[in-house]
């Protein structure tokens, strides 16, 4: 097992894509530029016979780690697990707090014999769409003076956030606000923060295509059933379609499927069997 080279075309024909040669070239230029984009390919008789990728998405608070998304994973069953395994070393390298693994639909993988936790979410595609351009005066990106009005609190709801002094968080937001793909886009009401949700956008290099991954969309407790969430969603779809995304990629809770195929027009509900949230090895 290696790391994908500039001369491995045969990669294409494993992927199905409609690449050209140069186009493969030019966009593996632009995918070794990016130190938080891996992929992992098995070589046999001169031919990539099995690949994988791991992307590490960025996160507000370092405290919180990184989080990664391992995908595009092609290949006989055998070889799979292998490629899976492997990513899965490099994230934990990176310090990953969970992975979220997408296998393929006639993969025989699972979390057991990945030797990882499964979860009770489910992963899902769902396209972007046009929608007008405000929607909320209230609903808006991330910003400094948010640190006043709870947003960690908001994340409480979610994730065990330490408390931190003001110089920390201005910190942490001058580092978020150098990734130009990333957005955090909260609710105020009343002076307060009172939900949030993320977006990272990234090359699907080659595909020729970006996608946004949905993350931490978190009303809090107390406001919940307001449609908070949804306007968090419309932001962030808008977001998507201003960065020429096609679709997004997120996850959801079994019991809360119904919702996600209300709010977005088009979605695609993936099998449990083949998304595992990684935590901690057993």
């Amino acid at each position: 097992m290696r790391d994908l080279k500039a001369t491995d075309y045969s990669y294409l024909e494993l992927l199905n894509s409609e690449l050209s040669i140069p186009e493969f070239e030019s966009q593996f230029t632009k995918y070794s530029k990016n130190n938080n984009y891996f992929i992992k390919v098995i070589e046999k008789d001169n031919k990539i016979i099995a690949a994988g990728s791991l992307l590490i998405k960025p996160r507000f608070l370092k405290s919180m780690k990184y989080s990664g998304w391992i995908t595009n994973v092609y290949g006989e069953d055998k070889f799979i697990k292998e490629i899976v395994n492997k990513l899965i070393e490099n994230g934990k390298e990176m310090d990953c707090y969970l992975l979220d693994i997408i296998l393929p639909n006639n993969s025989k993988s699972n979390a057991d014999s990945l030797n990882l936790n499964n979860t009770n979410l489910k992963p899902f595609y769902a396209s972007t769409w046009n929608e007008r351009e405000v929607y909320d005066d209230k609903t808006r990106l991330l910003e400094i003076d948010d640190y006043e009005k709870d947003f960690l609190d908001v994340m409480r709801n979610m994730y065990h956030v330490k408390d931190i002094q003001k110089k920390e968080f201005i910190t942490h937001y001058q580092e978020y606000d150098k990734i130009k793909d990333y957005f955090i886009f909260i609710k105020e009401l009343e002076g307060k923060i009172r939900a949030t949700g993320s977006i990272y956008i990234y090359d699907d290099f080659f595909s020729l295509k970006r996608k946004g991954i949905l993350e931490d969309i978190i009303v809090d407790h107390d406001y919940r059933l307001q449609n908070f969430s949804k306007l968090i969603i419309e932001e962030l779809n808008l977001i998507a379609k201003k960065n020429n995304c096609y679709q997004f990629v997120g996850k959801i809770r079994k019991n809360k499927m119904d919702y996600c195929m209300n709010v977005f027009p088009t979605t695609e509900i993936l099998d449990l069997d083949h998304y595992i949230k990684f935590l901690k090895l057993k």
